[in-house]
């Protein structure tokens, strides 16, 4: 009863009727619809701690995005699940946070927001085809098997909630899409109230190597970083940082690593590290979530950082890993 009564109020055509949303009722809503519709060969799951700032929003439009990102994610998956050593798991996840100038990506402005994550261990997209995602009409699947409006009408879903999507993909590893939502009003203040001063930031004065092909991503971190008190060298792909390295094997604190990147990915630069008489420690940064990354790779790292970065957790994450003696 619950199935239809969702599949009849999507498919109505009516205006948009917003409401104070608990996003954490939102998400369990649409777990509840995947666990009775999808393949039991799919591991679904939430995960994170309850988000108390709700926002304001037409709660089946935000279903009917939140369930276009998993079906999606589940084509992905299919594309995949003959393969024995593939995990197929959908992980939905929120958090809240603040966006200020320095954490700026695309479109996004300033403010309070709850974040919104769907990630897959799918096959994952091409960088040629995350250019063109969001255009009406543009599909990778086959004749019949999609329209081509799905993500645009998301796309344009949350733009009218006065938000932003975002997509990080990697050939091979999964997807993850952010969905970024400005909290409500009477909530602004209980948000600001829980975040942390920079003043209070860990800081330090290590050299640190930033590696990353997006000149923007570069800038941001090392903007970030000289922030924190940090010195900062860059690269823009693996076989550069390595080359850096090995002129100087034991100046740099640690290497704050992107994973896709030409000429040498951040996987064939962990692949190359493991010979190396001085082995740097290693920040992973990825807009994939740790879930699909895979426990091989987490293995080979001293730390993980999500894309885009937000000072709180890079200058937390930079601490621990250097307050750790080899």
């Amino acid at each position: 009863a619950d199935l239809v009564k969702q599949l009849m109020t999507f498919s109505r055509k009516s205006r948009m009727v917003k409401t104070s949303i608990d996003v954490n009722r939102l998400i369990q809503e649409v777990g509840k619809l995947i666990k009775s519709t999808f393949d039991r060969k799919i591991e679904f799951s939430i995960q994170g701690t309850p988000i108390d700032s709700k926002i304001s929003g037409d709660i089946n439009q935000l279903h009917q995005v939140l369930l276009n990102m998993c079906f999606n994610a589940r084509d992905a998956l299919m594309d995949v699940a003959d393969d024995p050593d593939r995990k197929l798991a959908i992980v939905i996840s929120a958090s809240e946070i603040q966006i200020t100038e320095r954490l700026i990506e695309a479109e996004l402005r300033s403010g309070y927001f709850v974040c919104i994550t769907v990630s897959d261990t799918g096959k994952g997209i091409s960088p040629d085809v995350v250019k063109h995602i969001f255009e009406p009409f543009f599909t990778t699947k086959e004749v019949g098997s999609g329209t081509g409006l799905g993500l645009s009408t998301a796309f344009g879903i949350i733009r009218q909630h006065d938000g932003w999507i975002t997509v990080y993909s990697e050939p091979g590893i999964g997807t993850t899409f952010r969905i970024y939502l400005p909290t409500s009003r009477d909530e602004l203040q209980h948000l600001s109230s829980g975040l942390t001063d920079e003043t209070v930031l860990p800081r330090g004065n290590e050299l640190i190597l930033l590696v990353d092909d997006e000149p923007m991503i570069r800038r941001i971190g090392q903007t970030m970083l000289e922030k924190l008190g940090y010195r900062v060298a860059v690269a823009g792909n693996g076989k550069e940082a390595l080359e850096l390295h090995q002129r100087m094997p034991q100046e740099y604190g640690l290497i704050l690593l992107d994973l896709s990147m030409p000429i040498m990915s951040g996987r064939e630069f962990l692949e190359q590290c493991k010979s190396l008489p001085h082995r740097p420690k290693i920040i992973v940064s990825s807009g994939i979530s740790t879930n699909t990354l895979g426990a091989d790779l987490l293995s080979m790292v001293d730390g993980f950082v999500t894309k885009p970065y937000r000072l709180v957790d890079l200058a937390k994450t930079v601490r621990n890993v250097l307050d750790v003696r080899n």
